[in-house]
């Protein structure tokens, strides 16, 4: 083989190696909010406010045996939601879903809690960035887990109206994972999107066993889908990286 040749397929074997290097260092994960360019220290917060843009979020699950489907078309939370700095990076937030409805077979049924039709309050939450994961290892995907800040009880409501489950206490427990869009880049209005597929995770620094998220709805698996738009009460771009 000539010296060319050698020196050439030399080259490529470096290029290669630089390329697979960066495309490893674009997937790494740095479990943190940044705002407006610097990262959000440890303990530092900012407030946050939530809307779905006009989108249903969609509770699938089984009560009493029916398949059941609850939506939303409002959600909010409660003043003082914020993100918190540090690794990883968190959120304390009550959410509330307004508009709640359901569809047939139990469309008969209303939703009430504490007295207050057609809404569900969440407990306090806690947030943590954590990254995807598949097969046990970490695929660079910045997500977003949920989880009460104690115990395991997202809400609880009571069905209401004429169908055969009125009176019944619903509790929603358990944990739901959300993909960050767009994720490693600073934006004013941050999506974070629901989905109905079950998907692994894993918790800063990224090792360890593989871990996966899942809704229980009336003592059954469930889940939750829809889209979140999360801006800073500021006004100020962050991100998610």
């Amino acid at each position: 083989m000539s010296k060319a040749r050698l020196v050439l397929l030399s080259l490529l074997a470096v290029f290669a190696v630089g390329a697979m290097l960066a495309s490893s260092a674009s997937a790494a994960i740095n479990f943190e909010y940044r705002v407006k360019g610097t990262k959000l220290a440890a303990g530092s917060t900012k407030e946050f406010t939530v809307t779905s843009d006009g989108k249903n979020f969609d509770l699938h699950g089984s009560a009493g045996g029916v398949a059941s489907l609850l939506l939303s078309h409002e959600i909010s939370v409660e003043s003082g939601a914020k993100i918190i700095g540090g690794i990883p990076g968190t959120n304390e937030e009550t959410v509330i879903f307004k508009g709640v409805t359901i569809d047939p077979p139990l469309s008969t049924c209303g939703v009430t809690q504490s007295g207050v039709a057609n809404q569900v309050k969440t407990v306090l939450l806690k947030t943590e960035i954590v990254e995807g994961s598949a097969g046990n290892i970490g695929n660079g995907e910045v997500d977003i887990l949920f989880t009460p800040k104690t115990g395991t009880t997202f809400a609880t409501f009571k069905l209401t109206g004429s169908c055969t489950l009125s009176g019944a206490e619903v509790p929603v427990s358990g944990s739901i994972l959300g993909g960050t869009a767009p994720s490693k880049t600073e934006v004013v209005n941050g999506e974070v999107n629901l989905e109905a597929k079950t998907k692994g995770y894993k918790v800063s620094p990224g090792t360890g066993t593989e871990k996966t998220a899942g809704l229980i709805f009336a003592g059954g698996p469930a889940t939750l889908t829809g889209l979140t738009l999360v801006l800073l009460t500021s006004g100020e771009a962050y991100g998610v990286f």
